[in-house]
């Protein structure tokens, strides 16, 4: 009898630690799937934040003010026992002013100055206008760089604080013109691009090698304007004027088709020509001098990158540049 009661009290303690070792096992499958279904949830929330571009706030580089500022508060914060300023003040006061002063930053943050930058694109093209805090992008790709896009045109984007594009200008439908901001209006929800303006005569070429830009410019919510001669743009004391093609142009190669653009802004003027070839420069030249005020551009982007095919005498004679601009990377042209 003794040896049974000592097998039966054996098999409790096992049976006991049978259940105990299964309620753990239970517990922790429980406890994983809930760290798990909470982790989903947030990777959900964070694709939705990404999606929508709320899940980050572009302020652009800050000021030597602004981080002179920042360290002071923080300082205050971190010895606040020490500083009698805060006690006389309050700690709840200084809160809400901290935080108004964060609000100020994300609302004023940002390049609003003037000015026209030639982004280091390579072998293609990349500029950005900036205007009083709205921002214009003429083209944006390379042939010799990878993810211009993200590696170049973005990060210039962001340091100037550059939240919103007003428009985005593409000459034609060559990737060292295009990939970088196809590249934007395909990953970058942080920054809002309100209309993509593309050469009118030369449309069905676009749709022939983009046949996925429609779907994803409806998708951002972004306008296509399909433009020819003498569409023009006005912001502030800024003019984005088409120059070419006409609206009876009709080519067979999408350079000839490119979209001319005459900036007109700060006392200057801007030429851009994409990748026209010689014979539409001449017509260009022809288009420009039937204008009574034209005297010649501060500043010509020489087209297609600087070919032999392009930039002809007669055009120059006609543009008087007294600066040209050459956006040219490693190539198998020459």
């Amino acid at each position: 009898e003794a040896a049974w009661g000592v097998g039966l009290r054996t098999f409790d303690s096992l049976l006991s630690r049978a259940s105990i070792r299964d309620f753990m096992a239970f517990l922790s499958k429980t406890v994983a799937e809930c760290v798990c279904l909470c982790l989903k949830c947030i990777e959900m929330l964070c694709r939705c934040t990404s999606l929508t571009g709320v899940g980050s706030v572009i302020i652009g580089k800050p000021g030597i003010g602004f981080m002179i500022s920042y360290y002071l508060v923080l300082f205050l914060f971190v010895n606040k026992e020490a500083v009698p300023f805060i006690k006389r003040v309050g700690e709840v006061k200084m809160r809400v002013f901290l935080l108004t002063a964060v609000c100020a930053v994300l609302v004023f943050s940002g390049n609003h100055g003037q000015k026209i930058t030639f982004l280091d694109v390579g072998q293609g093209d990349g500029i950005v206008v900036l205007n009083g805090g709205h921002a214009y992008l003429i083209d944006g790709g390379s042939s010799s760089k990878k993810n211009v896009g993200s590696n170049v045109i973005l990060p210039y984007l962001k340091y100037e604080g550059v939240r919103n594009i007003e428009a985005v200008f593409l000459s034609h439908p060559d990737a060292d013109h295009v990939n970088g901001a196809e590249e934007i209006l395909r990953d970058c929800s942080e920054i809002r691009i309100a209309k993509a303006v593309v050469s009118g005569p030369i449309w069905d070429m676009w749709v022939e090698k983009y046949p996925d830009l429609p779907g994803l410019l409806e998708r951002r919510k972004t306008m296509i304007n399909k433009i020819n001669t003498g569409y023009r743009i006005r912001d502030g004391d800024i003019y984005f004027t088409c120059v070419y093609p006409t609206n009876d142009t009709s080519v067979t190669d999408s350079n000839e088709g490119s979209e001319v653009l005459l900036v007109e802004a700060y006392g200057k003027s801007f030429l851009f020509t994409g990748d026209l070839g010689e014979e539409g420069e001449r017509k260009v030249a022809k288009i420009l001098m039937n204008g009574d005020s034209f005297k010649g551009v501060t500043l010509l982007k020489i087209g297609h990158h600087g070919s032999a095919h392009s930039t002809c005498m007669d055009f120059l004679k006609a543009v008087k540049p007294r600066i040209a601009v050459i956006s040219v990377g490693k190539n198998s042209y020459g």
